[in-house]
């Protein structure tokens, strides 16, 4: 988009190289068609430049610091840098995933001259899966773990842990063949990813628990006016209501000031660090909740509350975000904080009439909790396991001679949400159709006819078929990361409800789910 020496617009000499499907395909942010219209382009451009309504920079200069904050701020403009963001994180990956073909490729020839020193048995068992991506990992691996023990390659190669890992490998290529050493590869290149993703997470974390990492006074103005700056374009766009822009703007802020704190020689840049970083993080919160995203919300309000643990709307928004996840029983402790920080204060009725009307609502929401719970899992069954038609047989039901009373004895698995698993897009779809495929399985379909016939209560039913369920469930469970238990298939559910159950889910996601 430029505009030529007459100053009028000049479309795009041309078309736009993808089309909608592809963008959509490639997850490329949405944005209003209009903004691809030439015409409505040259109109736009035609008022900014003659109206000062349509354009904050009218009377500033380029040079002004102001200039591209507010160029940038234009809704087209928006639309166009979060395109180029995608992109680059797109093109990202691609070098990525480049670089591991190239590191594959020059490690192929080095791993067959080192297993050209192990022992014939040992290359009669390797040399027919060198073709497999998952043999090429491990045998890099190998190579590496070698050389930080100071063994030789093959010494390595030899143990027995080694050589257990090996027959493994040997026995599902000749049993399963491409499609199971295809599967052996994308588990072990899953939990390779969340492992490197876990690690980071971990620095993060430790980083925001310190408070940032010691910067020098420079470091810390830089990041402090990045901040603000970020902070106020937030404001500016919740009061527009772009919930969405200003979630963004207040992330930028937080990303600019979690990873720096100030010496401790200079407390009064401490302290005023801390005091932007804490309104950032309330306001974070606070967008997070009005979309739904409960998890980042929880994430922002528990970090306020440990810079000032006595913030009232700190210690609200977290109430709200467990709320928002389904822990009810915690927002009763964040209330009474509240209450205890609100004693003193001239706005104490206020703020008390707002964790009275809290209170209500989760005393409301606990006492349909049951009942919600065992409706949205007898549709899950009905929808999940009784998809095919099947024959329905009157049957009076002898309960002497029917199956023991199990579900007074079933407990609730309670999920750590700020520790637990969690899946990607991509890998939750994986996860579904595996689990599809699974629940196909004969023999598992006759267990849940044969239970359908002896057990007439639902609830005994439910407990009965969780138990026969798991079986079929653990390899996939085990695939994907998560324990083969009760805890792995309670952990599982709600990562799949991350991608399901949001306000911004994916609606073809949540048909396969429901499938």
């Amino acid at each position: 988009w430029h505009t030529a020496g007459g100053g009028d617009f000049v479309p795009p000499a041309r078309p736009p190289a993808y089309t909608k499907e592809q963008m959509r395909e490639w997850e490329y942010p949405e944005y209003d068609e209009k903004f691809d219209d030439p015409e409505w382009l040259k109109e736009q451009f035609r008022k900014e430049r003659e109206d000062p309504r349509e354009n904050d920079n009218f009377w500033l200069s380029p040079s002004d610091p102001a200039f591209f904050h507010n160029a940038a701020r234009r809704p087209y403009a928006k639309a166009l840098l979060r395109s180029e963001d995608h992109w680059n994180t797109r093109k990202n990956q691609w070098l990525e995933q480049f670089g591991n073909v190239q590191l594959l490729n020059n490690s192929r020839e080095s791993v067959g001259g080192m297993l050209e020193q192990c022992s014939p048995e040992t290359k009669r068992l390797v040399a027919p899966m060198l073709k497999y991506k998952v043999v090429e990992v491990f045998m890099m691996d190998a190579a590496q773990k070698a050389i930080e023990l100071g063994i030789p390659f093959e010494s390595h190669l030899e143990t027995e842990d080694s050589r257990e890992t090996l027959c493994d490998f040997r026995r599902t290529a000749d049993s399963a063949g491409d499609r199971g050493m295809e599967d052996l590869y994308r588990a072990w290149e899953f939990r390779n990813t969340r492992a490197l993703s876990d690690e980071k997470d971990k620095k993060d974390r430790e980083i925001r628990l310190k408070g940032g990492v010691v910067a020098t006074m420079e470091e810390l103005k830089d990041a402090m006016n990045e901040a603000a700056r970020c902070k106020q374009e937030g404001v500016i766009e919740w009061n527009k209501g772009n919930v969405e822009d200003a979630l963004s703007s207040w992330r930028q802020a937080h990303k600019a000031l979690y990873p720096v704190r100030a010496p401790d020689t200079h407390p009064e840049e401490g302290k005023a660090r801390g005091e932007l970083h804490l309104a950032v993080l309330k306001n974070l919160a606070q967008a997070a909740i009005k979309i739904g995203n409960w998890n980042e919300a929880l994430e922002a309000a528990d970090m306020a509350v440990r810079l000032d643990d006595d913030d009232h709307k700190a210690w609200f928004r977290k109430a709200c975000a467990l709320e928002g996840l389904g822990r009810l029983k915690e927002v009763a402790k964040c209330l009474a904080k509240v209450d205890a920080i609100a004693v003193g204060r001239p706005d104490r009725d206020r703020i008390e009439r707002d964790t009275q009307a809290k209170r209500e609502r989760i005393q409301a929401l606990t006492a349909r909790d049951d009942v919600s719970q065992k409706r949205m899992l007898q549709g899950g069954v009905k929808r999940a396991i009784f998809s095919e038609e099947r024959e329905t047989k009157a049957i009076t039901q002898d309960q002497n001679r029917g199956p023991e009373l199990i579900s007074h004895k079933v407990s609730v698995v309670n999920v750590d949400d700020s520790t637990r698993k969690r899946l990607t897009k991509e890998a939750t779809v994986d996860l579904l159709r595996e689990l599809q495929e699974a629940y196909r399985d004969s023999g598992f379909r006759k267990q849940v006819k044969k239970l359908a016939q002896d057990v007439n209560d639902q609830g005994e039913f439910i407990a009965y078929l969780n138990k026969v369920a798991l079986p079929v469930q653990k390899p996939v469970l085990e695939r994907f990361g998560f324990d083969g238990n009760d805890v792995g298939v309670a952990e599982m559910r709600r990562a799949v409800m991350d991608h399901t159950m949001a306000k911004d889910s994916d609606p073809k996601l949540r048909v396969i789910a429901e499938e």
